[in-house]
């Protein structure tokens, strides 16, 4: 998505005859390799393959620096340690939301947990049923083991017209049910991808133990602003139109009657409500667009349009691809106004390097 969009905000010309050069490519390729061996061993022991991965980038150090004409042998010796070093990466982060298998034989239990909001699903605005992702904070002793775990949660809130927001913890009671491989849905399969191996439901949200921060409450009260400003003035006949304009801005399906939301999903158009790359790069394009009329240098116009853009994908919601695509795009402008010849190709792979190296677990993402 990220790259097909950046070809809209692409103002520079480049030298057709000129190499294509993305030296980090040498990184990025034999850490996905890692990442793809990893997932398939999958071992509990991580100090191992961390110790290895060393090895191998301290030799290709030495390799480079007391022997001439070994270039080969210096590109061994670091393809090997970072494709040791990133399946150290993935066991560090993927290995702690693991569950082993006699513990996910255990069966569905009623428990509290104190939980820290990651993600909110789409809801009505008057609803008190809440779903989406989180990560356990505090557990009874008897389930100590979940502490770190991301789970999905769909909850009530016991207080009438309580709501949340992404960053808030929360204590809840409901029941634990561990998620099964046979369960073929698709919705399944994609908390499976994500490591999520279990689901939070049946219960009641009890009380609000830290809220989110300033910046989340001042997100989620844009938010709204804007889907007022975008119905301002709507006829009871243009409701229709207003809706679909908050959902293609802001992401909220929910803002879509379910007649009609039923006829995107049967085009097959409903990827157009979903805040994502090709919504980030357009947006960012009109903003350099505008702020090139306003005077001043281009660190300054550079940084206005990150911090805008920045705020635009945090007040949609933050989701994967659009946090990806602000990522890339904020390699490719740094590359841009530092002075050296990059694209959209070699800001894509400076971001991959970035993401995958923070968040290992992204490489399974559909939209990656």
């Amino acid at each position: 998505e990220a790259i097909a969009a950046s070809v809209v905000i692409r103002i520079p010309e480049i030298d057709s005859t000129a190499p294509l050069r993305a030296p980090l490519l040498w990184i990025l390729l034999p850490w996905i390799a890692g990442l793809v061996a990893a997932d398939i061993l999958m071992p509990h022991d991580i100090m191992p393959i961390f110790a290895i991965g060393l090895v191998f980038s301290l030799a290709g150090i030495w390799a480079v620096t007391r022997q001439k004409n070994t270039r080969w042998l210096w590109a061994i010796f670091f393809i090997g340690g970072v494709f040791c070093l990133s399946a150290a990466r993935y066991f560090q982060v993927e290995g702690s939301r693991k569950t082993t298998s006699s513990l996910l034989g255990l069966p569905p239990r009623e428990l509290v947990f104190d939980i820290h909001i990651e993600r909110l699903f789409d809801q009505k605005n008057d609803s008190v049923k809440f779903s989406g992702l989180g990560h356990v904070r505090w557990t009874p002793d008897v389930r100590r083991d979940l502490i770190g775990k991301r789970i999905y949660f769909r909850l009530a809130y016991k207080n009438q017209g309580g709501e949340l927001i992404e960053g808030d913890r929360i204590r809840a009671l409901g029941v634990l049910y561990p998620i099964q491989d046979s369960d073929d849905s698709s919705f399944t399969r994609l908390l499976l991808t994500k490591g999520i191996q279990y689901e939070f439901r049946r219960g009641e949200i009890l009380e609000k133990v830290v809220p989110a921060s300033a910046f989340a409450h001042f997100c989620r009260n844009s938010n709204r602003d804007i889907e007022n400003l975008l119905r301002f003035g709507a006829e009871p006949e243009d409701e229709l139109v207003a809706g679909i304009a908050v959902a293609m801005l802001l992401g909220k399906k929910t803002a879509i009657p379910r007649d009609q939301k039923e006829r995107f999903i049967r085009a097959g158009a409903m990827h157009l409500f979903a805040v994502s790359g090709l919504h980030i790069a357009i947006v960012a394009g009109l903003l350099i667009l505008l702020l090139r009329l306003i005077p001043g240098s281009r660190w300054i116009e550079t940084g206005l349009m990150l911090t805008l853009l920045y705020l635009y994908v945090q007040i949609t919601g933050g989701t994967p691809s659009a946090q990806r695509a602000f990522i890339m795009i904020a390699f490719w402008k740094a590359s841009d106004i530092s002075g050296r010849r990059g694209g959209a190709f070699q800001a894509l792979v400076a971001s991959a390097v970035f993401v995958l190296a923070i968040d290992p677990g992204q490489f399974w993402d559909k939209g990656f």
